[in-house]
């Protein structure tokens, strides 16, 4: 359980991410360049009132797992490029209001 977000904008990772089964306020990696998998299988990002997944412009050069990922608040995955798939099967995306999940020009 993390108490705070996570910033990793413009980061980059030699490997994968993975980050499954954990309770978090938001994860922000916009920019950033993962050269690996991201896991978020069963992960819940908590931030209804704003962003709890931004990965904006994102290089995930394998697969997006959010399998069974709860995401209270918006997921901007806005010009994202998923190598391999976007697994979001079991996953519940929910905002109050605007759009729960936002791919716009992703690939």
């Amino acid at each position: 359980r993390f108490q705070r977000k996570i910033s990793a904008s413009r980061s980059t990772w030699a490997g994968g991410l993975r980050l499954a089964t954990c309770a978090l306020p938001a994860l922000f990696a916009e920019g950033a360049t993962i050269h690996g998998q991201l896991v978020c299988k069963g992960t819940t990002f908590d931030s209804p009132d704003g962003k709890a997944l931004s990965l904006q412009n994102a290089q995930i050069k394998d697969t997006l797992f959010l399998s069974k990922a709860t995401v209270n608040g918006t997921a901007h995955l806005i010009g994202a490029k998923i190598g391999g798939q976007l697994a979001c099967d079991g996953a519940t995306f929910s905002t109050p209001q605007g759009e729960a999940l936002n791919l716009q020009i992703a690939e």
